[in-house]
């Protein structure tokens, strides 16, 4: 209902307000130059009163007839509930008839909930869900059905189009695929006032798009990529607040089109913008400061021993062969020592791995959540921290495990002496009494591994006894959490975990950030009431490819790549924390195979995504190790064991993304992706900050022209000082090493010297 298209008519429905429905009329539109009258081609009918649909095939789909079945079609759902209803859920054959895979956004100011979702050509059934209590069907349904329960079922029925050839630049625009659909990510209010959007094309057929506040310039999008036939488009709107809506310019050839609410015109209609989005919540957005963050993952019990009278009593030497249940002495004062070490790098935030009273080293297995455990130190050791970061200015993240505890937590141990008679016998999900050893359990544990039986988190006494750990640790001063196997919990729980957050104090005034580790698609929980960011794993599997195994094309990561821009607003990507390596995965040298180029090449490249970006401990110094344990050896301070290449060009890379906010905006523009090759080029933005980002991952050195939007002029590449020129719009490199990354800045002023 909500999604504006060209090709649609708006009705009013008695009751429910604008519907929207298809042209129902088997026509697809093309313009051909200005002024020039429609040109008619056959476009199959889709059908659905209730949504609003852009159609699209997958990634793989050639032009034509091939593959027709496996078209994905954009569904734009909207529900108005009654006063008071907080939380909708769209539940149907499309998603298993899952309770929580497919939460809605809202209300909006009318009352809306909405959500868009990609659906097969086919026959769906569906409901909404109010409040987890209350299944509706969808009164405007194209059809119902009975549901086999006394009800009905809303009947969604979607058929593939048929797609003719496009070229660009042929002046022939092909209107029925201009779509703005509404909500995230396509329209996004920022903090600043500032206003993302995203317009949808015919994949190759818009040579250029543009869009302006009524009152203001116009601004050039940035192309994202294509979902299937349809390409994206982004920009980014200037705070404007005087701006009441703002409309789409489209360019191919000779042909220049309008597009505002009131549909696609040949000249620039004097009303009908699309109105300006509701002012952001502060509270539904991911802190600022994350953006402009650079993380160093620390495991606390391998980094540093700074204080030898806290070790284990079996504590092997430092620097040993790491073991799942051996120590080596690392703790808080280790990490407080080495804090000069970390600033340098560049580095901004600390992430931890669990500190907590925990019997094991990796402290997973939570045994109580309000104390340090003795082995890292005192609190008076982490206030000491505390105190030194705060010195220099920077932030810190804990490890937060709440999917389950350890079987050495109080709670589980009187579960296991007193069985049903124990107080806590609804804390976990047992299957039978009495409980059996942790070899062979008999209740639910993470991965069914004995040691760490899960929580029942929905049980009031749970919620209770974690929430009042997270206050407690929000009240020393952190700056937020860092969630183990959030994927594992129910979407309620994060959301209460967030209202928490936000409560505790400093929870509001400090932004205290959120952080799951996801390993899957993560946009259920980034919708602005659960988490703020994930940890960048998808990021990290398109890399290993690209930089370590060298197995896709300059073509294919681009794709990967542009696939994560798509996936969410600019300030939910800019609040990704992307990794290469991490206690979970081998570590990046390993990766690389000990290729020292590729690993400096991709750690650099990570420096210039958008997203916070994490150095794993000792990665920084060409650190080798496997898969858990062999991943969480002891950091060797000995510096002439250091590869001092890569830490001289990782502080590098640090320092030009400090200075260049145009690293950290999520507006990557893709210029040149070789199909069959490594060479990489992107154009940034942001504001007036302007960067281009060359990566040729090829084996020889090659002299470059290509298409870039910078400015004419002298470009100066920030890392080795070597120049560029830009002339009419072309990038001229004269040498582009083998293995190399570049980022070119302005000569004016002319970059710093490292």
């Amino acid at each position: 209902m909500g999604t504006l298209c060209s090709r649609r008519t708006h009705r009013e429905h008695p009751g429910r307000g604008a519907l929207s429905l298809p042209q129902q009329m088997a026509d697809q539109r093309s313009y051909s130059g200005r002024g020039e009258r429609l040109k008619i081609r056959t476009f199959g009918v889709i059908a659905a009163f209730s949504v609003s649909t852009c159609a699209r095939p997958p990634h793989d789909v050639a032009e034509g007839e091939a593959n027709r079945s496996r078209v994905l079609i954009p569904v734009s759902f909207r529900h108005h509930p009654p006063e008071g209803t907080t939380q909708v859920h769209i539940v149907g054959s499309f998603n298993g008839w899952d309770l929580e895979s497919t939460p809605m956004i809202g209300p909006d100011d009318s009352g809306w909930f909405h959500e868009t979702m990609f659906l097969l050509p086919r026959t769906h059934r569906y409901k909404f869900l109010e409040d987890g209590k209350r299944y509706i069907c969808d009164p405007d349904a194209y059809a119902t059905e009975p549901d086999g329960y006394g009800g009905r079922n809303g009947v969604l029925k979607l058929q593939a189009p048929r797609w003719p050839a496009v070229r660009r630049a042929d002046g022939e625009i092909d209107v029925e695929r201009i779509c703005h659909p509404e909500g995230r990510p396509w329209v996004s209010a920022h903090l600043d006032g500032s206003v993302e959007v995203r317009l949808l094309t015919r994949s190759g057929d818009v040579s250029k798009a543009f869009v302006q506040w009524i009152d203001r310039s116009w601004i050039a999008m940035v192309h994202l990529g294509d979902e299937g036939v349809e390409s994206v488009w982004a920009a980014e709107l200037p705070a404007s607040p005087r701006s009441s809506g703002y409309r789409f310019r489209i360019e191919d050839g000779e042909t220049t089109l309008y597009f505002g609410a009131a549909g696609v015109r040949e000249e620039i209609p004097e009303s009908g913008s699309f109105a300006r989005p509701a002012a952001a919540n502060r509270r539904n957005l991911p802190p600022r400061w994350v953006r402009d963050a650079v993380f160093y993952q620390i495991f606390p019990e391998r980094f540093a021993n700074g204080d030898p009278t806290n070790d284990p009593r079996k504590t092997d030497p430092w620097g040993s062969r790491p073991g799942h249940y051996r120590y080596q002495g690392g703790d808080l004062a280790g990490i407080t020592d080495h804090l000069t070490h970390i600033e340098e790098l560049g580095a901004t935030a600390l992430y931890l791995n669990p500190i907590f009273t925990s019997p094991s080293n990796h402290k997973y297995d939570v045994a109580d959540y309000n104390h340090i455990d003795p082995h890292l130190g005192e609190l008076a050791d982490f206030r000491g921290l505390m105190a030194q970061l705060e010195r220099r200015g920077m932030r810190i993240v804990l490890d937060g495990v709440f999917n389950h505890s350890g079987d050495k937590h109080p709670a589980f141990r009187d579960l296991f002496e007193r069985g049903s008679a124990s107080p806590y016998a609804a804390w976990y999900m047992v299957d039978s009494f009495p409980i059996a050893p942790p070899e062979r359990p008999n209740y639910a544990a993470w991965n069914g591994y004995g040691h760490l039986p899960e929580l029942r988190t929905d049980h009031p006494d749970v919620l209770a006894h974690l929430h009042g750990a997270v206050r407690r640790w929000m009240a020393e001063g952190i700056d937020g959490w860092r969630l183990d196997a959030a994927e594992r919990l129910e979407h309620r729980f994060w959301r209460t975990f967030r209202n928490v957050v936000r409560e505790a104090p400093g929870g509001v005034e400090e932004d205290a950030f959120l952080l799951g580790e996801i390993w899957a698609d993560p946009r259920a929980w980034l919708e602005g009431d659960e988490l703020d960011g994930v940890t960048g794993y998808r990021f990290r599997r398109a890399c290993v490819a690209f930089f370590g195994e060298q197995s896709i094309s300059a073509g294919e990561f681009a794709r990967s790549l542009r696939t994560l821009l798509r996936a969410h607003p600019m300030v939910v990507t800019e609040a990704m924390v992307n990794l290469l390596g991490s206690h979970d995965t081998a570590r990046w040298n390993t990766v690389c195979g000990g290729d020292a180029e590729r690993a400096k090449l991709g750690l650099l490249f990570l420096l210039t995504w958008p997203g916070a970006p994490l150095i794993y401990y000792g990665d920084e110094v060409a650190m080798k190790g496997d898969r858990d344990p062999d991943n969480r050896r002891a950091f060797d301070w000995t510096e002439s064991t250091w590869d001092r290449d890569l830490l001289h060009a990782i502080r590098q890379g640090l320092r030009v993304r400090r200075e260049s906010p145009a690293l950290r905006n999520a507006l990557v523009d893709f210029r040149v992706a070789e199909t069959d090759g490594g060479l990489l080029y992107m154009d940034r933005r942001e504001g007036k900050d302007r960067a281009g980002v060359l990566v040729n991952r090829g084996p020889a050195r090659v002299t470059v022209r290509l298409s870039t939007t910078l400015p004419d002029g002298l470009w100066i590449d920030a890392l080795q000082l070597s120049s560029a020129r830009v002339d009419g719009g072309e990038l001229i490199v004269d040498r582009v090493d083998r293995n190399a990354i570049y980022i070119f800045r302005s000569a004016s002023p002319p970059p710093r010297l490292p």
